[in-house]
């Protein structure tokens, strides 16, 4: 699934079909567009459910939006990284809130990438230009904040993509790095 195209998000449904299995490992290459952890099965393929929103810094608009991530309940969470902010939306993609603006402070952000929710419904986001990864309630409601420094000797420069498994874990991954 692509996170965006033209500036809107876009959910993606599976449905049964046939797809032969030698394909699938060849399906980011045909496609040509980064994709989010998406289970491929050869009983299964994706197609477009639907977008919404537009270009701009209102309820549902954005200006870059980045990461999208789903909580327990289908609720989809947008990092809109122009406007500095993460929008939260009903499954039908109807807008529930927004939190965040430019800054350093607790639920400020520089540049928000990646985003993700874990079983509780907390929300990770990937505060790239502060390096730094900020936690939420579902609600939007700042939690804490934490910047990763790095394992053994390698201090990291940039990182920008987030996920959280079922027991709870966060995962990071850093494009670049600095010894």
């Amino acid at each position: 699934m692509r996170v965006s195209y033209g500036g809107v998000p876009m959910v993606l449904k599976r449905r049964k079909a046939s797809i032969l299995p030698f394909l699938l490992p060849l399906l980011p290459f045909i496609l040509g567009a980064f994709f989010l952890s998406i289970p491929c099965s050869p009983k299964f393929t994706y197609r477009l459910a639907g977008h919404w929103g537009s270009t701009g810094s209102g309820k549902g608009e954005f200006f870059g939006p980045e990461g999208i991530a789903l909580d327990p309940a289908g609720n989809i969470y947008v990092t809109d990284n122009g406007n500095n902010r993460v929008q939260k939306f009903k499954p039908d993609g109807s807008f529930i809130t927004q939190w965040g603006s430019f800054g350093k402070g607790d639920g400020q952000f520089d540049l928000p990438y990646g985003i993700a929710v874990d079983p509780d419904g907390n929300v990770y986001v990937v505060d790239s230009g502060n390096k730094r990864i900020q936690k939420f309630d579902s609600n939007g409601t700042y939690i804490t904040q934490w910047k990763p420094l790095g394992v053994e000797g390698v201090r990291y420069k940039a990182f920008f993509h987030i996920a959280a498994d079922h027991s709870g874990y966060v995962y990071l991954a850093t494009e670049e790095n600095v010894q």
